[in-house]
């Protein structure tokens, strides 16, 4: 099952990467587009701001899932567990008679 998450999660990685390269190379043409048009209801106007929301979103969400990879990495290496091994068993007394 741990198969299947993780192919499912990288086709949503990859997705998500060619969808905002895709986004990007949209904005990029056309961003001399937004300047030197006088329509009122551009249709490649809007394509290209919900262009530039989308991939201002995906920079967003790259730097929340950084900011908080890097702060669970910095508190799992501050955190060590200490296990206390209670040595009260049977076999542990015989050995500790017999020394």
């Amino acid at each position: 099952m741990n198969k299947k998450i993780l192919k499912v999660l990288k086709m949503v990685i990859i997705s998500i990467i060619i969808i905002s390269l895709i986004l990007s190379v949209i904005v990029s043409l056309d961003h001399h587009h937004l300047e030197t048009c006088h329509e009122e209801h551009c249709v490649l106007c809007t394509i290209i701001h919900i262009a530039q929301n989308i991939v201002n979103w995906i920079y967003v969400v790259y730097t929340c899932v950084w900011t908080s990879f890097l702060i669970y990495f910095c508190l799992a290496r501050m955190h060590t567990e200490r296990v206390a091994v209670v040595k009260e068993s049977l076999i542990f007394q015989k050995v500790q008679l017999n020394e």
